[in-house]
């Protein structure tokens, strides 16, 4: 499991280091009291961040039908909020079916992989489709499902609506054998939505969330899942202006010596093209973070 303090969580996300600059990413708030109906109504759902718009798998094209996935946590499970666009709901396809159903992934309905190890090889694999039927399995290096009976199981609520569907998810961590998050975790994540039977034959009913090359079970298509113990950090866009001291408003600056010391540099907020950003000065050896204010 990737850890990274939060300190470094926006800047990371802003400037996507060391990952290809089409990762993408999105942060998980903590939450509590949420209730799996599909309904969407918890306040966690009105503040949480969105997933920006899904694509066609194998390409950047964003969907004509649209989909938006909003995802929390507490110190039990993990918490995906999907909202789907559907212009034809008497068209989707969805039948009532059994557990672990083969022909599932043939529905309308949402995939999700996770991994707790990003970089590794082994990844989960849950499907929903429009009736509430569940499919689950475990995958390894040779990117084959094999069968997994999560211990405690997760769960779904699946809304019906004039002009889409929505959906809430419960998925324990202990079932996926993994620990409570900690603040800035990184966990790998791919949320994917097929529509049938739209396109016969192509690409069109095939979307997902982060861009996935070969499809959904192309290892280079995992989007970037943060764990953070709120949701937003006061102007974390830096967009008011300056305090007196130069810095942002709602910020502290720790710099410090490798060694000790008090004097080891200054943050500044500048503005530069008309955007305001954050120029660091600091003597030789030194090192420092730009910290939200508790």
């Amino acid at each position: 499991m990737r850890r990274m303090p939060i300190a470094g969580l926006m800047l990371l996300i802003a400037a996507a280091v060391a990952w290809p600059s089409d990762v993408r990413q999105i942060i998980a708030p903590m939450a509590e009291g949420i209730t799996i109906d599909g309904a969407l109504d918890d306040a966690i759902w009105q503040s949480a961040e969105m997933t920006e718009p899904f694509i066609y798998t194998g390409s950047h094209a964003e969907a004509d039908i649209q989909t938006r996935v909003r995802v929390a946590f507490d110190r039990a499970n993990l918490y995906i909020a999907v909202e789907a666009d559907e212009p034809a709901m008497d068209a989707i396809r969805a039948p009532e079916r059994e557990r672990d159903h083969a022909d599932i992934w043939q529905d309308d309905g949402v995939e999700i992989f996770l991994t707790p190890d990003l970089g590794g090889s082994r990844y989960y694999q849950l499907i929903h489709n429009v009736a509430g039927a569940r499919y689950d399995a475990l995958s390894g290096t040779d990117r084959l499902p094999q069968d997994w009976n999560p211990e405690p199981d997760w769960s779904v609520a699946v809304r019906r609506h004039a002009d889409g569907w929505t959906s809430e998810i419960a998925i324990p961590f202990a079932g996926l054998g993994a620990e409570v998050p900690s603040k800035g975790d990184l966990w790998g994540l791919k949320i994917a939505r097929s529509l049938w039977p739209r396109d016969p034959g192509g690409n069109g009913r095939f979307t997902s969330w982060s861009y996935c090359p070969g499809g959904y079970h192309d290892p280079a298509g995992w989007g970037h899942l943060y764990f953070s113990s709120t949701n937003l950090l006061g102007n974390g866009d830096f967009v008011a202006a300056a305090t007196e001291t130069g810095l942002p408003p709602g910020w502290r600056q720790a710099l410090n010596w490798g060694q000790g010391g008090e004097d080891a540099g200054t943050v500044q907020q500048v503005e530069l093209d008309g955007e305001n950003v954050l120029l660091l000065h600091k003597r030789e050896e030194a090192s420092g973070s730009l910290l939200p204010r508790a």
